[in-house]
């Protein structure tokens, strides 16, 4: 097995661990050809059938896709467009999803100290 610092999910190279949660992982990760840098949050699957997760993760990366990039009337998702456009830190972009047989993979916006 290689180590985990020239692990590959598609076109990003792993790095350190940044987190460890109940169904997966946070690790830091570079894309290869950008350089730039990302989180990628590891979900395994076996772990989200289990427990019965599997609407609410689909529910979870629905939101995260269209919370940024749907025009609205809403006055609250509108705010959380303005703010993300101010650097609101407390906002999250999810840039990708990729998967394979056993995990899911979320290309997330890194945040530094966060």
């Amino acid at each position: 097995m290689a180590s985990s610092s020239n692990r590959r999910i598609g076109p990003y190279i792993l790095g350190k661990g940044l987190g460890v949660g109940t169904f997966g992982k946070v690790k830091h990760a570079t894309h290869s050809v950008t350089k730039k840098e990302v989180a990628i949050k590891i979900i395994d699957k076996q772990q989200i059938r289990q427990n019965n997760m599997a609407n609410q993760i689909k529910r979870e990366v629905a939101i995260m896709k269209n919370v940024l990039s749907n025009p609205t009337t809403d006055e609250d998702s509108s705010s959380i467009r303005n703010n993300k456009s101010k650097g609101n830190k407390h906002i999250v972009q999810l840039y990708e999803v990729l998967a394979s047989k056993s995990k899911i993979y979320l290309i997330l916006e890194l945040i530094k100290g966060g």
